[in-house]
């Protein structure tokens, strides 16, 4: 797969796990669900620096007990690191439902 398009489908499911997180948080989640996020969040970390060797520098893989909105940091954090280079697809519900992770 091509580096950009990989690196899209990989920033846009970090974006959509941040917004995913931040809802179930709410919902009071059990363990089951943060340790999902978490695994998740890391593998596609160790991903993005295999892509961007720069990207393990400045970010560091996540506790196994991480909590959700930990999760929701650490995706918006990594989203917002590629910005200029990724557009992050918008979503059809609108910046309200967003829940201030647009």
């Amino acid at each position: 797969m091509e580096r950009e398009q990989e690196l899209k489908k990989l920033i846009n499911v970090l974006h959509r796990t941040a917004r995913t997180a931040a809802r179930v948080q709410w919902m009071n989640a059990g363990e089951n669900e943060a340790r999902f996020a978490v695994g998740q969040f890391n593998r596609i970390l160790a991903r993005l620096g295999e892509l961007d060797a720069s990207v393990r520098t400045v970010f560091e893989p996540l506790p196994e007990d991480s909590s959700l909105t930990t999760v929701a940091m650490a995706c918006r954090q990594v989203v917002s690191y590629f910005e200029d280079e990724i557009k992050v697809e918008d979503e059809r519900w609108g910046p309200g439902f967003a829940a201030g992770f647009k």
